[in-house]
């Protein structure tokens, strides 16, 4: 599911296939291996973007918007 709002973008990423049956402590330490691993990616679009995400249930949130002034 996506939504957009004047200059930002909702991104609901389900279902979790990087986490597919994997439970506990290590869905966690997976789910932010894979947040920082995109952030990373949009790092060097950080002048005109910023990303972030939550995890929702079975879910993946992710916001992305401009950052132009």
């Amino acid at each position: 599911k996506t939504t957009t709002n004047n200059k930002n973008i909702t991104i609901n990423q389900s279902p979790l296939r990087i986490v597919r049956d994997i439970k506990g402590v290590e869905r966690n330490i997976i789910l932010e291996i894979w947040v920082e691993l995109w952030t990373g990616c949009v790092m060097s679009h950080r002048r005109f973007m910023n990303l972030s995400a939550k995890v929702h249930y079975d879910e993946l949130i992710w916001s992305l918007s401009d950052n132009a002034e």
